[in-house]
Formats: structure tokens, sequence, C-alpha cells
């Protein structure tokens, strides 16, 4: 039977868990974690109050405790909480961005099965989103029905946007009317949740998605959007080979 002790321990345990920012440099996150890893009681308890709160341990491992919400879950993740401005455009633009860089770091079933670091550059990934937008122009002109109504609405909004709105683009910040400040946006989001970091040695721009970010793709998903939208890389993929000489 756990002592009070004990359950002060998974109480320390989940809080560090729910801040995805915090590193096993702590002593008292790797004391718990080490904890969870080999006691079995230990681990029931905090499994438990866990599904208490519909979430569930998705990892374990270099980056802790990796955790994935339900959506009735309190912390379960919500479009709104990423984006700068409560308009639904830019909730939109969000959901794009991330749906679209899950499918950009990891355009296949495989992908998500590898343990390394994905490089993404806000250019090229903001590029990238713009080949896709002229692919599905190129489906609606055909006939084709998006199935994902949000993102039906959103490739639209993204393809009117200007890439860069700064008349000089090497000064002065940009602003929500360009799609590189939504690109930045999702990034910056994901930096501040552990899911990502700058690349100092990429320069600006330059970020490095990491292994928590892969664990939350592939387990929870990125919804029907990632999936559309990595089929459509894949086909897109399979024609530009089969068109080489």
């Amino acid at each position: 039977m756990l002592s009070a002790n004990d359950y002060t321990d998974v109480g320390t345990l989940i809080g560090f868990a729910i801040q995805p920012t915090k590193r096993l440099s702590d002593p008292d996150y790797r004391r718990t974690l080490a904890r969870y890893r080999a006691e079995s009681s230990f681990r029931e308890a905090v499994d438990g109050i866990l599904e208490g709160l519909s979430m569930l341990v998705l990892s374990v491992g270099d980056y802790g405790l990796i955790l994935g919400a339900r959506t009735e879950s309190p912390f379960a993740f919500r479009a709104g909480d990423m984006s700068r401005s409560q308009e639904p455009q830019h909730r939109l633009l969000n959901g794009l961005v991330l749906a679209g860089l899950a499918a950009f770091a990891f355009p296949s079933a495989e992908e998500l099965e590898e343990d390394r670091v994905r490089q993404v550059n806000e250019g090229e990934l903001e590029q990238w989103l713009r080949v896709v937008c002229r692919k599905l122009q190129g489906k609606e002109a055909a006939g084709e029905v998006i199935p994902e109504e949000g993102l039906d609405h959103a490739w639209r909004i993204f393809d009117e946007l200007q890439t860069d709105s700064r008349p000089n683009r090497t000064v002065g910040r940009l602003s929500l009317n360009c799609t590189l400040y939504w690109v930045h946006n999702v990034l910056s989001w994901l930096a501040e949740n552990g899911m990502a970091r700058p690349d100092t040695l990429g320069g600006e721009g330059h970020w490095q998605l990491t292994e928590r970010f892969r664990v939350q793709v592939r387990y929870m998903g990125a919804g029907a959007a990632y999936e559309y939208l990595r089929g459509v890389h894949a086909a897109s993929a399979a024609t530009d080979t089969e068109s080489q000489p």
C-alpha cells in the first residue's frame, strides 16, 4: 500500500509531466520517473490518476513522461490555445500549418517509427504548403470533394495570403496578413510546449522537432487533415517520380 509520501511523489511526477518543457535535469523528476519505471504499484497509481484526468502515458524516455490528452480532458489541446488571435480564420490557419508540418516531417507511417531529429525551415515549409494548396486547387477543379471541411476552408485562406507582407523582407516584424507569420506562430507554440526548439546552427527560421512532437503525432494523430495532406504529398511524390526520365 502506498503511503502519503508515495502519493506526494505521484503528484510530483505528474506535475513535471504536464509541463512539457521540463527536463530530466531536475533530480526530483529523475527520481520519480525511476520509480514509475521500476515500481508497479507506483506506476498504477500514476496511471490511475491520469485516467481520471482523461490522459495517458505515451512514452517514457529521455524527454521524461510524455502524456497525451483525450478530447474531454481539461489538458486537451484546443486550436485557440495556439492562436495569437481569436478570429476563426486564424485558428484554421494554425490548424492547416500544424497538420501540414506533421505531413511534411512524417510523410509516411515508417517515418513515424524513426526516432531521429527532424529539421524544419520556415520558408521551406511555407513553400511546401503553397504547393499543397495548388494540388488542392487542382482537385477542386476536377470536382473532387475534400472530405475535411476545416481543411477545405483553411487552404483557401492560406492561398490568398502573401508569403511575406513586409515591404522589405529583411526588416520589420511579420504581420498576421502573411503565411510566414502563421508558420512561425505554430513552430513557436510547439517550442513553448517542448515539441520544437530553435536550431541555433541553422540560423533564424530553422527549427528542430523534438521526440515529443513525433510521439504526439504517432500516438494521438494530427487528425483527418494530417492523413489527407500526407496522402496528397505521397501521390504528388509518386507522380513526380514517374515523370522523371
